[in-house]
């Protein structure tokens, strides 16, 4: 009885016939316990970080929403819980959150074009990519237009444009 309750056994009988029943149980389970929702403890590590604070990121998102329609400027894409607005030129304060200095992507455009894997080019104003991304759902995007805002104030500056394709280009195409 003790032996099926997991009781401590004295015994070196005991002990051995113990050992088998575990044994049994994990063949029988599997390593691994049932997942149990209500012994779940929150077992996370944690530390303290330095945040930047952007007071000025929703007024800046809402400025993009509406320069474009709402809908993302690469793809169209019109549902507003993925769209962010990015900077073409990174956030270093307000001065950055201009309309011209941004676009409204959709949230994985975005990555891509934060990391320089994706960027415009500044004469054509289309989508070019790092060949890296050639066998992904993301390079039927090359060659695609940008979709321009109508207020000309709010169209993307084309130095900002500049200097994020300068850094896209050195990264993929520079071969020093």
């Amino acid at each position: 009885m003790r032996l099926c309750e997991g009781k401590e056994l004295h015994s070196e009988l005991g002990k051995e016939l113990q050992q088998i029943w575990k044994e049994l149980q994990k063949l029988e389970l599997g390593d691994e316990p049932d997942f149990n929702p209500l012994d779940i403890k929150d077992e996370r590590k944690k530390s303290k970080r330095v945040v930047v604070i952007r007071p000025g990121q929703k007024k800046f998102k809402s400025d993009l929403m509406k320069a474009y329609g709402g809908c993302c400027s690469i793809t169209g894409c019109p549902v507003e819980a993925v769209l962010q607005a990015a900077h073409i030129i990174l956030y270093l304060g307000t001065k950055t959150d201009h309309p011209s200095n941004g676009l409204l992507l959709r949230v994985d455009i975005h990555l891509l074009f934060d990391s320089h894997y994706l960027s415009i080019n500044p004469e054509t104003y289309k989508v070019e990519m790092a060949s890296v991304l050639s066998k992904s759902c993301y390079w039927e995007l090359i060659g695609q237009p940008l979709k321009m805002p109508k207020s000309k104030t709010a169209r993307p500056n084309n130095n900002a444009l500049l200097k994020h394709y300068q850094i896209f280009s050195q990264r993929w195409f520079n071969n020093s």
